[in-house]
């Protein structure tokens, strides 16, 4: 009897489903505690009463981390389910409206999300005015099965399974400083030239593989003549002559004033285009994954190749 009561019982808190999710996606209690923004010990308290609650082991300690049990690798694929059907619940809910409204949440680096995407959004809100946009802007992958984003711009390709993921174009880096600053120290025409001129960068360029080349030219060259974490402060300090910068393509729509060094390192990233796969079955996301996809293919040939 006290066998069926256990089967029977609802879980108390399902939050601790959540936390053993982290755990197993992350292989450790320090490394879940660090994407969760709690106390290490926070974690094994929750998962060591989820453990009490169901009566099962779910993880083993080993020399890297924690492992699932069999057990747990049960659970974990049972409530990943539970979560997709969720997403799908949510997102059926959300496309009965005929009339396309609702919110959809996208995420996109700064400096794409404001020199392209916004001029873009703004041509499908007047297509699709009663659907509400919220943009936020990250330099991190965001985890589209465990937010509540819809859509995600990134130069990370994503490697969740249940992601439906397409690469929509090629981001192409330049050199380039502004007229002022070729009028006062020239322009170097080799990569041995650079060393003698001022560079100047953003942060999120450093963990950036692709920028590679780059990152060590900067590093070779000293203390950058102006550093910052913002594209937009970057792409101002470029203009007012504080030294060479690299930027992508689709900046020279809307800085036609710097100019392209003719000195042209080979760096370039892939732009993906991510949603859930259950998204499909939004009328509102899919209205916006469809527009989104037809704009990067009609201005490919313009920025993005």
């Amino acid at each position: 009897m006290k066998r069926s009561r256990r089967i029977n019982s609802a879980i108390r808190d399902w939050n601790d489903i959540q936390f053993a999710l982290v755990v197993a996606g992350a292989g450790s209690f320090h490394v879940a505690a660090s994407r969760l923004g709690v106390h290490e010990t926070t974690i094994s308290r929750r998962v060591q009463a989820l453990e009490r609650e169901l009566g099962a082991k779910l993880f083993v300690r080993h020399a890297h981390g924690m492992a699932l049990t069999p057990a747990g690798e049960s659970l974990v694929a049972r409530a990943r389910a539970m979560e997709d059907a969720a997403t799908v619940l949510r997102h059926d809910i959300g496309s009965f409206d005929a009339k396309l409204s609702g919110v959809v949440r996208l995420t996109v680096p700064e400096g794409i999300g404001a020199y392209w995407l916004t001029p873009a959004l703004f041509e499908f809100h007047k297509r699709c005015p009663d659907i509400a946009l919220e943009v936020t802007t990250t330099v991190q992958r965001i985890d589209l099965l465990e937010s509540n984003v819809d859509v995600s711009i990134t130069i990370d390709r994503p490697k969740e399974p249940r992601l439906v993921v397409q690469r929509v174009g090629v981001a192409h880096y330049h050199l380039v400083c502004s007229a002022k600053y070729v009028q006062q120290h020239g322009e170097p025409l080799t990569v041995k030239d650079l060393e003698d001129h001022k560079l100047i960068t953003v942060a999120l360029y450093g963990s950036a593989d692709h920028l590679k080349w780059w990152n060590e030219r900067v590093e070779k060259s000293g203390r950058p003549a102006f550093l910052t974490n913002s594209p937009n402060l970057y792409l101002a300090a470029i203009r007012e002559g504080f030294g060479i910068g690299m930027l992508p393509t689709f900046y020279w729509l809307f800085a036609p004033d710097l100019i392209a060094l003719s000195l042209q390192p080979d760096c370039q990233a892939d732009i993906w285009l991510a949603f859930h796969e259950t998204s499909r079955q939004s009328a509102r996301v899919r209205a916006v994954t469809d527009f989104l996809k037809s704009r990067f293919s009609q201005d490919r040939f313009r920025w993005f190749v």
